[in-house]
């Protein structure tokens, strides 16, 4: 109840760097608290003393913890009542979570490079799962479902019916083969159909089995619509000559 530690058990020793009988008796706030959160840690054990008010008994906080050589590193605590002796007595279970949070940062920037790619590809970018779910769209392919629900949709939820029905024979087709995939699909974009030039391909799990439809679009409508004036062109130019 003074917040002196009376046990300081070989794993504390560990992460620490302290030994037992450096430990016992000492202030646990001067011993593996930082210096900005001790003034905290006082009061939340003076007001429980005074009060019985709990904000952290029983709970598992994630907190800053402070090794004998002064750095820092992060860690999972949980604390405890021993009992209800009096005065009370306090059991704090304290596990370093650093390569935890290691591991949590590189999938945060592995995110976020992804993201980047991702939304610079010069097209529609997509992830589906095998039941035909939008798990993923970049930035061009929201922009195409601008104001539209998309995200855990099917195709049918999100495209007209006639356009549905040709993606997903597409999906299925990439799900039964496993192999990539080019097509020209039309789509519709604020009320006007497009046409796009997609390539899909699967991604499998550990056991060789389709995870994830991914694909990329490019818009090809300008190209279509030249393409058609110059054949239209041609053929007035050989009507002309007849």
């Amino acid at each position: 109840h003074h917040g002196r530690v009376v046990v300081f058990n070989p794993a504390a020793e560990k992460t620490f760097g302290y030994r037992r009988n450096e430990a016992i008796g000492q202030l646990l706030s001067e011993l593996i608290i930082p210096p900005s959160l001790r003034e905290r840690h006082q009061k939340g054990l003076s007001r429980y003393l005074a009060t019985g008010e709990e904000q952290v008994l029983g709970k598992r906080l994630e907190m800053t913890a402070m090794r004998s050589n002064g750095s820092e590193f992060p860690v999972e605590l949980a604390i405890t009542r021993i009992g209800s002796q009096e005065p009370p007595m306090f059991t704090g279970f304290i596990r370093d979570i650093t390569e935890r949070k290691l591991s949590d940062e590189a999938i945060r920037a592995s995110e976020l490079r992804f993201s980047s790619f991702m939304d610079n590809v010069p097209g529609f970018a997509w992830i589906k799962d095998v039941e035909g779910r939008y798990v993923y769209g970049n930035k061009l392919f929201q922009e195409l479902l601008i104001g539209g629900e998309w995200r855990g949709r099917d195709v049918e939820e999100v495209w007209p019916p006639e356009i549905a029905a040709a993606l997903r024979a597409s999906d299925t087709k990439v799900i039964e083969t496993k192999a990539a995939l080019q097509t020209m699909e039309m789509v519709v974009q604020a009320g006007e159909k497009r046409a796009v030039l997609s390539s899909r391909f699967p991604t499998l799990n550990a056991n060789g089995e389709v995870a994830f439809i991914c694909g990329i679009g490019i818009d090809i409508t300008e190209r279509k619509q030249a393409e058609e004036r110059l054949r239209e062109q041609a053929r007035l130019l050989d009507l002309a000559q007849d």
